[in-house]
């Protein structure tokens, strides 16, 4: 009972502070590729944490949508390929684009993420 009264605590004070994601995010402006229906798209991120990426673009597909992605991290030198679902879309705001949460993540990819972010939260 005391665990959940502590989530609760947590998720009203996320939800005052107006930061209700589960992971802190970065500023990360690079160009990804991604591969959705068959056909190769291309965006400007906007942000990145360990779950996922904002994308910039005025596409839009249905929620859930599972797509490929591939995207430089700043002082890597192999190129970052992972899957990714649409798990949000802005179409109404600014920035509009596409929130993809990553997907099946393992051991290599994992660390080289952390080693990034660590440096910026």
């Amino acid at each position: 009972m005391a665990l959940r009264i502590q989530w609760m605590l947590k998720d009203a004070e996320e939800r005052a502070s107006g930061e209700s994601r589960s992971s802190k995010r970065v500023w990360f402006q690079q160009k990804v590729q991604y591969k959705i229906f068959d056909q190769s798209h291309f965006a400007w991120s906007t942000t990145l944490s360990e779950t996922g990426m904002f994308l910039r673009t005025d596409l839009s597909f249905p929620l859930y949508s599972l797509m490929h992605l591939s995207f430089s991290i700043p002082g890597d030198g192999q190129v970052f390929e992972c899957d990714g679902v649409i798990v949000r879309q802005e179409v109404d705001h600014e920035p509009r684009g596409l929130g993809v949460m990553f997907q099946n993540l393992k051991g290599e990819s994992i660390e080289r993420l952390e080693s990034f972010l660590e440096v910026y939260v």
